[in-house]
């Protein structure tokens, strides 16, 4: 009897440390370096208040560094029309209308991956809050309407429809 206990508490315990540990291999990591100021990600548009992500809070954005000649190239050229695989960007939104690194409420970056979502420009969507949870993952509906460019948007002008490969930050 007390051998069965045990028994069982060892196999639960086991089970338990199985699922727990495969929570660290994939759907939980972040698209991009959680310190992706000191892997060198530039920043491409200063602090802006208010932002499309909230309406009040104030935002930057930070591209991957292999990234940041293609976005360039993006919008100074008309044969330039897509970002190449593996760019990063990443909007850094913070909780008031100053962008102070103290004070970031949350991440929303976007990711080029080769065959994720051909459908949409291959982009892999994702939402961050500031104690690292991850929000959104994916292929968001939300995200992929408003970077298309609609002019019901705040991406009105640019994203997709406009020939920028679903970006709306220009550098």
């Amino acid at each position: 009897m007390i051998s069965d206990r045990v028994s069982r508490r060892a196999r639960v315990c086991f089970v338990a440390a199985i699922l727990l540990s495969c929570g660290d291999s994939g759907g939980d990591e972040t698209i991009y370096p959680k310190d992706f100021r000191a892997a060198g990600y530039q920043l491409v548009r200063e602090c802006r208040s208010p932002g499309e992500h909230s309406g009040i809070s104030a935002f930057t954005v930070w591209v991957s560094p292999e990234a940041v000649g293609a976005l360039e190239q993006l919008f100074a050229s008309p044969d330039t029309t897509a970002m190449p695989a593996g760019s990063v960007l990443v909007k850094e939104v913070y909780g008031g209308s100053a962008c102070e690194e103290t004070d970031v409420d949350h991440w929303v970056a976007m990711a080029k991956e080769p065959g994720f979502d051909p459908e949409h420009g291959d982009w892999h969507w994702q939402e961050v809050s500031a104690d690292g949870a991850i929000v959104v993952d994916g292929r968001d509906s939300a995200c992929i309407g408003c970077h298309a460019g609609d002019p019901s948007t705040t991406c009105t002008g640019f994203g997709e429809m406009n020939g920028f490969d679903y970006v709306c930050t220009t550098p």
